[in-house]
């Protein structure tokens, strides 16, 4: 079968831009039939086009496991967005659910290093969420249902929700 490794062999470029295809269908697939904003896919892209690209893994090996991971952030995406009222994902789902996700998945060691992989190295400019607990479960917060109706509800209806 030839090396699958990201840095190596003839056409790793192309081979990397075939994986960051995978890792946008298994968004899509997560994500189900919700819309989803091209916003959101450009910030899919800058987050993991260039880790793809510096990965010197075995992506046959790595890739059920990592895809999962997409695929997970795409459903939390639709479910953010779903619950914001919105018919699509936008580029701040996309970031709230990559970074949930990420949370629950890398951990620190016992020095207080952050443990990640090769495809979503830690965001220099980002405060990554903390996970809590065993199971590393992340409370997303959001607004009671009655509060996000009115806050997410044209102005012309807002009074209507109150009621």
């Amino acid at each position: 079968m030839g090396d699958t490794r990201l840095s190596s062999g003839v056409g790793a470029a192309d081979h990397a831009e075939d994986i960051l295809g995978q890792f946008f269908v298994a968004f899509g697939q997560g994500a189900g039939q919700m819309r989803v904003r091209r916003t959101a896919i450009a910030a899919l892209r800058k987050r993991y086009a260039d880790p793809i690209r510096a990965a010197n893994v075995d992506w046959d090996r790595v890739a059920p496991s990592v895809l999962g991971l997409v695929g997970q952030v795409g459903r939390l995406a639709a479910l953010i967005a779903t619950q914001a009222g919105r018919a699509a994902i936008c580029e701040g789902d996309f970031t709230l659910a990559r970074q949930t996700v990420e949370a629950n998945v890398h951990h620190r060691s016992d020095a207080g290093v952050l443990i990640t992989g090769p495809f979503c190295p830690p965001v220099p400019e980002e405060t990554m969420i903390e996970a809590d607990g065993p199971g590393r479960s992340v409370d997303l917060e959001m607004p009671a249902p009655e509060d996000r109706r009115q806050a997410s509800a044209p102005t012309h209806i807002r009074g209507a929700l109150t009621h």
